[in-house]
């Protein structure tokens, strides 16, 4: 039993790993397509890339990591995206004890 929820545990982490990359390939693309190619304001583009991110972020790990099936889509994706407002904001305000 326990190797049976050890193996869920980590595919479920490797599924989360794997949707974080697709997170961060889809924030990267978008930002560089809005700001290099249509020439979009770098923080318009930045703030365009991250919300594509974070919605591509929650959008694949409800259906294919977790296979959530709660009806209240509207609150659980304003849970997850404020969650990713708070991070980032952790990121860029306190980068030098995250990232010293």
């Amino acid at each position: 039993m326990s190797f049976i929820i050890d193996k869920l545990f980590i595919l479920k982490f490797l599924k989360f790993g794997v949707v974080g990359v697709s997170g961060m390939v889809v924030d990267f693309g978008i930002t560089y397509l809005c700001k290099e190619r249509l020439k979009i304001h770098k923080y318009l583009s930045n703030a365009v890339g991250f919300v594509l991110a974070a919605t591509n972020n929650w959008l694949l790990n409800r259906i294919w990591t977790f296979g959530s099936s709660n009806p209240q889509m509207l609150a659980e994706y304003l849970k997850f995206f404020f969650v990713s407002v708070a991070g980032l904001a952790i990121n860029n305000v306190f980068p030098s004890i995250f990232f010293a």
